[in-house]
């Protein structure tokens, strides 16, 4: 690990918090206003890491259904109404963050900028962060690593000082993209043999772990 690590950039669905049931309950009222299928939990936790929109509408497309624009904005009502009755931070998360208060420390999540200010508000991680970048945020999105160089830039942090920690596919390409250290999370929704493949430097399996890398 390089010891110079100043900033830590953070994955938020399957990372931060555990928010799969919520997801998956917007995405099947979704799929219940278009008269398509419902979609199992397994396949839905798939897609969180590159955005679930990307999920619905191939599912959509699938039954012959091409309304994509008011397929979102069903899928934004629903998710709205339901994002945080069972999302939870996962074990350990805040004792982790707590250690480190001397990290600079950002979100970046492929998810809606709606949502992300608001779970992070009221799951109580909002004050650990100095910021938090969605979907719309920038032009591009994980596994892209535009989004990685302009925080590097914002933060005036060299990208051989930024660590980027996530549980998806993503996140691993995106830190590789960006050639910044990457810790993958077995514990989220990616598959833990596909962060070996595309050889995440490191792999925990609970957030207290990422303590011992740094240090």
């Amino acid at each position: 690990m390089n010891k110079t690590i100043k900033l830590l950039i953070f994955d938020l669905d399957g990372t931060l918090v555990d928010s799969h049931r919520d997801i998956l309950n917007a995405v099947n009222k979704t799929m219940e206003h278009f008269n398509a299928p419902p979609v199992s939990a397994s396949e839905a936790k798939s897609f969180i890491g590159s955005g679930i929109f990307n999920f619905i509408i191939q599912r959509l497309s699938e039954e012959g259904i091409g309304d994509f624009d008011r397929a979102s904005e069903v899928y934004r009502k629903n998710y709205a109404k339901c994002m945080l009755e069972n999302t939870s931070v996962y074990e350990g998360v805040f004792e982790m963050l707590d250690r480190f208060s001397d990290y600079k420390k950002v979100v970046l999540t492929n998810k809606s900028n709606e949502f992300v200010g608001t779970i992070l508000e009221e799951l109580g991680l909002s004050n650990y962060f100095l910021n938090f970048y969605g979907k719309e945020t920038f032009e591009k999105h994980k596994p892209d690593p535009l989004p990685i160089f302009k925080i590097s830039s914002e933060f005036n942090v060299s990208t051989e000082d930024i660590l980027i920690i996530g549980d998806s596919e993503a996140d691993i390409l995106a830190g590789k993209n960006a050639n910044i250290q990457t810790v993958g999370v077995s514990y989220g929704y990616g598959n833990p043999f596909r962060l070996k493949e595309i050889q995440a430097d490191y792999i925990i399996d609970h957030p207290n772990e990422l303590v011992t890398i740094l240090n």
